[in-house]
């Protein structure tokens, strides 16, 4: 469980535009720091994860990293920033043991994803396009389509942002449908089509004493009616709430 809220927490991150931390130094910086969230999850029987996850960033002209994704950078053209893409997906899927209603079903599991990714800029507004692909054991196709506008209330910069996710039909059936050798009666055989989930959610970052931040991120995930119809769904929609400290280098 504990695997699997790290990434869900690390992977909202990936899915927006990022924690910003301005450095001083624009030709890199490193923060690091810690938090804790509460995650509600759509499969039927499975309870909130309330844990604990660290904070990892690195930025330079070539490269970024966060948690467990990490950005190749080429020269941008104009606002225009193209990248190579890669991040590890542990909040994909479940362990059947998290829910009495899931036993009997194989384990789904997450895995290395790796595709490319486009952010536009023209000013404050941030958009960001990717499209990743699952290798090894992360099943199916990503592609996530965000938009950002960031502002000050003094100190404080608040972000709300919003996302489109779209899933392809072999993702959506590993880690939402039911194989015939997993049904059982309540729990009847599903494959689902591809869908399109969306996302709504607002940052708000505090930074004190120079080198410190603290951060709050509210987020709710609406599924696409593929995997709202889902036998092992009884949640049309998922929230995310997490807090955390952050110490820039």
């Amino acid at each position: 469980m504990t695997r699997r809220f790290f990434s869900v927490a690390m992977g909202g991150l990936l899915a927006v535009p990022s924690v910003t931390l301005a450095a001083e130094d624009a030709s890199s910086s490193w923060a690091l720091g810690a938090g804790f969230g509460v995650v509600r999850r759509p499969y039927k029987g499975m309870d909130n994860d309330t844990l604990a996850f660290p904070f990892v960033r690195y930025e330079s002209q070539r490269l970024n990293i966060l948690g467990t994704g990490a950005d190749f950078k080429f020269a941008p053209v104009g606002a225009f920033s193209f990248r190579l893409r890669a991040r590890y997906d542990f909040g994909d899927g479940y362990d059947a043991g998290d829910s009495s209603f899931l036993r009997g079903m194989a384990d789904r599991k997450g895995g290395f994803r790796a595709g490319a990714a486009v952010v536009w800029r023209p000013g404050q507004v941030e958009m960001s396009l990717d499209w990743l692909a699952g290798i090894g054991s992360a099943k199916g196709k990503k592609a996530n389509l965000s938009f950002a506008v960031p502002f000050h209330a003094g100190p404080l910069r608040i972000t709300p942002y919003v996302a489109a996710g779209w899933v392809d039909r072999t993702y959506a059936t590993w880690y939402f449908g039911v194989r015939p050798s997993e049904a059982r009666p309540g729990r009847p055989a599903y494959e689902a089509d591809a869908t399109v989930n969306f996302m709504a959610g607002v940052r708000a970052e505090y930074p004190f004493a120079r080198r410190h931040a603290l951060f709050l991120d509210v987020s709710g995930t609406r599924y696409g009616s593929e995997i709202r119809d889902s036998p092992i769904v009884d949640r049309s929609n998922s929230t995310m709430v997490r807090v955390g400290y952050a110490y820039r280098f």
